[in-house]
């Protein structure tokens, strides 16, 4: 929308509102024309144009304007079959003359395994350069970094096995685009390229990059996107990225920096915000010409792309593009990677380390941190009947990881691996185990001082993952030092005598929920340090109070059988709002314990009057995820909880109480 003098957006009636407005500034010797919603003949001729190019994506187009990039055009198109052995690459597409791609076709077959697919790298060299101006993993640069996704935008467009980019790449001397096979086996491609070769390519224009980056988030420090020096326009990025505990790392804004400067040109309002979308993606999966969301699962992994076509961001000098993860870097250790698409003069310069096509791993699996494990490798261990081996988990699948895991190679039936479990406080526990399952594990056998539990079996046909909790044993454990021991069983189904490989453990408790509960609400949602009558006037179970919507009381709320207490359901509001829940707690004596809590987002405690535990920010609820120490008066105890309610949001609570001795009213 351009503008000679000033412009004005003006938003009515959006509560909740977020906004993010993106706009270009130009030189007083620029003359602008402004927007008139009366378009001329041939403005509305261009419209159709467009309007049937975007929708319509699947259908081949050529840039109308072939003149802005080189004199007498003649356009040509070369196909062929390439076999890429193990290990080697090929050139699919070379010209010793002045030219411009326009679409580049890939047709793979659709029986390749992931990891061979992900380790096909894309390289595209111009004027005889040494260092590529395109390299990045195949399916990376076609969007889709978890794995094949059909979808289409503008520039690129994936269907089964076909992978087809429209970028313009012009060059002025020569171009070549080569393809390196990291994977074990050969690839078969078919190629397609359209080209327009000229007489000469105009000395302003810019030749196409695209640069991918990988890295473990690190605490504190934003990702980087794209760094660049020279003088160019930056045109979007596809990313993928992998969490370890829900979605919050989607609160990082994305940081654009141009020619050096402190503060951003560009500063978002989150990532998915940035995406064209909003509130962590809550309405699916979108394709659509300049944005899309290609991939989402419930593990925290999300595959988006983000282009600026129309909207192209310039610089002369040098431009960062950087987005955070979480609200302030505060997520680190999750798996991002991107690719950056933009154009720039030549010579250019890399900024990203060059990329290994065989060491090129799939993103990391859904294979979260869990709070308060107890990781394997740091506790005590040893192996009866095999070799105990410290693996790192990447060598032991095509998940990046980097995990180190105790691994029991037998050499004997009924071999065992033994750990030493320290206990900190009595209680009634689950011993739950994450260990690796695959085609070199199968039935495993679990002691607790020398008490047979349980028989579980880590036998997969698939490539190795992460086996997610396993429940080995319900046991009441006291103060002090346990051993677990785990040992084979017979014969995997594939012949093999079964490998264990232990990640961590968890000591959950199996002390009773807290069930009964009061709840009053809703009130206004404001800060956790701004206090309503049921806070201020200590616990009333027969007390009214003025709440958001008129009057409100007490009300009983029983927590479901895993000990959620589904606040959403009971006043089912429209927007998040703040809730007060109650408990009361009969104990035989006086005791000093830990409360076991789980909430969504912010919380506040008390305990008889006195606050006991305070947290902000943005989480689901989850059992068990906080432990506070308190002391409990011999008889009536009131437990309560300031906190959110909205659809799905509730609270989980229980104390530790090993031998049953605590009643809840």
């Amino acid at each position: 929308i351009p503008y000679e003098k000033s412009c004005k957006v003006i938003v009515e009636d959006t509560p909740g509102f977020h906004y993010h407005v993106t706009y270009q500034t130009y030189s007083p010797n620029n003359k602008v024309e402004t927007y008139t919603a009366k378009l001329s003949d041939e403005a509305i001729k261009e419209l159709n144009t467009t309007l049937r190019i975007w929708r319509n994506l699947d259908e081949p187009y050529k840039s109308p304007s072939p003149s802005i990039i080189g004199t007498s055009p003649v356009s040509k198109t070369v196909s062929n079959n390439v076999t890429i052995p193990a290990g080697k690459k090929s050139v699919v597409f070379s010209s010793q003359s002045p030219a411009c791609i326009d679409t580049l076709t890939l047709k793979l077959p659709q029986n390749m395994k992931p990891i061979s697919l992900k380790r096909l790298i894309i390289r595209g060299y111009w004027d005889g350069e040494a260092s590529p101006s395109i390299e990045t993993p195949l399916l990376d640069f076609f969007g889709c970094g978890f794995q094949e996704v059909v979808h289409s935008s503008l520039p690129l467009v994936v269907k089964p096995g076909e992978y087809i980019c429209r970028f313009p790449m012009p060059f002025g001397k020569s171009g070549r685009i080569e393809i390196v096979n990291g994977g074990s086996e050969p690839v078969s491609i078919e190629v397609s390229t359209e080209y327009r070769q000229f007489d000469k390519l105009n000395p302003d224009a810019l030749y196409f990059h695209a640069k991918w980056h990988r890295i473990l988030t690190v605490e504190g420090v934003p990702y980087t996107i794209l760094k660049a020096s020279g003088r160019g326009h930056y045109v979007g990025c596809t990313m993928s990225m992998q969490g370890q505990r829900w979605l919050s790392f989607l609160e990082g804004d994305e940081l654009i920096y141009v020619d050096g400067e402190k503060e951003p040109s560009i500063h978002g309002t989150g990532t998915e915000d940035y995406f064209n979308c909003g509130w962590y993606f809550a309405t699916g999966l979108v394709s659509q010409p300049l944005h899309g969301l290609t991939y989402k699962t419930d593990w925290d992994q999300v595959g988006a792309y983000r282009l600026h076509i129309p909207d192209y961001i310039p610089f002369s000098k040098e431009i960062t593009v950087n987005i955070e993860h979480g609200g302030e870097n505060d997520y680190p250790e999750a798996d991002y990677s991107s690719t950056a698409y933009f154009y720039q003069n030549e010579p250019h310069k890399d900024f990203f380390p060059p990329i290994n096509p065989a060491k090129v791993n799939l993103p990391r699996r859904p294979y979260q941190p869990v709070p308060y494990s107890i990781e394997a490798e740091s506790l005590k261990s040893s192996a009866f009947n095999g070799k105990l081996e410290m693996v790192r988990w990447e060598d032991i699948t095509e998940s990046w990881c980097g995990t180190i895991t105790p691994t029991l190679i037998p050499k004997a039936e009924n071999a065992a691996i033994s750990f030493t479990l320290p206990v900190e406080t009595t209680d009634l526990y689950r011993i739950i185990g994450y260990l690796a399952k695959g085609s070199n594990y199968g039935k495993i056998m679990c002691s607790v001082d020398g008490v047979q539990f349980s028989q579980v079996d880590t036998y997969s046909k698939q490539d190795t993952l992460p086996s997610g909790p396993i429940v080995l044993a319900s046991v009441l454990l006291e103060k002090g030092t346990h051993e677990i021991v785990l040992t084979i069983g017979d014969k995997n189904p594939e012949g093999k005598m079964p490998f264990i490989t232990v990640d961590k453990f968890v000591l959950e408790s199996n002390s009773a929920w807290i069930r009964e509960w009061k709840v009053i609400g809703p009130f206004a949602l404001r800060g956790l340090n701004d206090a309503d009558p049921p806070e201020t006037d200590g616990y009333n179970p027969d007390a009214s109070y003025q709440g958001l919507n008129g009057v409100v009381s007490w009300q009983k709320l029983s927590a479901k059988r895993n000990g959620f207490v589904p606040l959403g359901e009971l006043f089912d509001p429209k927007d998040v709002v703040r809730v007060y829940a109650a408990a009361k707690i009969i104990s035989p004596d006086e005791r000093d314990t830990e409360l076991l809590l789980g909430a969504v987002d912010g919380v506040k405690v008390y305990l008889n009057g006195k606050q006991v535990f305070l947290i902000g920010g943005w989480r689901p609820a989850e059992p068990d995820q906080h432990r506070v120490k308190v002391h409990l008066k011999n008889g009536e105890n009131i437990l309560l909880f300031k906190t959110l309610a909205a659809k799905q949001f509730g609270i989980y609570a229980r104390f530790r109480d090993p031998y049953g001795e605590l009643k809840y009213e």
